[in-house]
């Protein structure tokens, strides 16, 4: 018996680096607001947040926003992004999704201790910064007073590896910060490049967030990606191109080698107004899956 052999293409997900409900109406101030966001030690200025459930119009499947400033613990400041008709703000009692296309965050907190004499140090007892995965040349952020410094070695005051050594003297006891790394948090996702028929924006939101990838070999195989971009051109076909180009080279790669590495879209179209987005080029994919928007 001779079994078919299937090709893949690995897409990079963004991971969902929180989620939460709204507990106020951000509506008329292009606002996500949340009373136990915790958003100073969670999230940095480009995240993208993406309500699923607010339709505006005949849109379908949410809005998504790129987050301009983290105001608060309890706000963020929003700009709405895609084309077609966009959102004004994350409305009350709202489930919501954030995504980091720019940053890893490794931790974010409150410092409970003095650095020693002659050194510079971010203390948090409570916290092991070795077994969380903090890495010499990741920036430690002092939100308090709002300076950047660069993570020089991790040692011991209290419990194990409690301590960060910096390059700067900036962290007293009680304040808050974030540690992160450039790159952005995501993860691979396969999909099958064998017997796709065809690829289309699914047509259920003008801002085409979401790709169908239709199979010849069972009527009611599909599968369904969504994504965030920069355009603000409805009707953009960039991603369905990029993705239709990568079946056929996955299906053109030679054996063994069955997974293809999706290169990601370039924003090519002229008619964007979110040029400040990640320099407004790129396209973020946010959902794999069987189910789409609907």
């Amino acid at each position: 018996m001779i079994s078919k052999m299937e090709k893949f293409i690995n897409l990079k997900q963004l991971d969902v680096v929180k989620t939460g409900t709204s507990t106020a109406d951000g509506l008329a101030a292009l606002t996500l607001t949340d009373s136990t966001g915790d958003f100073l030690a969670r999230v940095l200025p480009n995240a993208i947040v993406w309500d699923r459930s607010t339709d505006v119009g005949a849109e379908v499947g949410g809005q998504m926003y790129l987050v301009t400033a983290v105001t608060s613990n309890t706000e963020l400041a929003l700009l709405a992004i895609g084309g077609g008709t966009r959102g004004t703000g994350v409305p009350d009692a709202t489930v919501y999704y954030i995504y980091m296309p720019e940053y890893t965050v490794s931790k974010g907190g409150v410092t409970d201790g003095l650095q020693a004499s002659m050194t510079y140090q971010l203390i948090d007892t409570s916290e092991n910064f070795a077994a969380l995965g903090v890495k010499i040349g990741d920036t430690a952020k002092d939100i308090t007073s709002d300076v950047l410094t660069t993570v020089l070695g991790i040692t011991t005051t209290t419990n194990p590896n409690d301590t960060l050594t910096v390059s700067a003297d900036t962290f007293l006891d009680g304040d808050t910060y974030i540690i992160y790394r450039e790159g952005a948090n995501d993860f691979d996702s396969l999909i099958r490049s064998s017997d796709v028929s065809f690829i289309e924006n699914t047509g259920f939101n003008t801002n085409n967030t979401e790709l169908k990838i239709t199979y010849q070999d069972k009527s009611a195989s599909q599968s369904f990606v969504s994504y965030a971009y920069s355009s603000s051109a409805v009707g953009n076909e960039d991603m369905r191109n990029g993705l239709q180009t990568s079946v056929v080279a996955s299906q053109q790669t030679p054996w063994p080698n069955v997974t293809y590495e999706f290169p990601g879209v370039m924003n090519t179209t002229v008619a964007s107004d979110n040029d400040g987005w990640l320099a407004g080029q790129n396209f973020f994919i946010l959902k794999v899956g069987e189910t789409g928007l609907t």
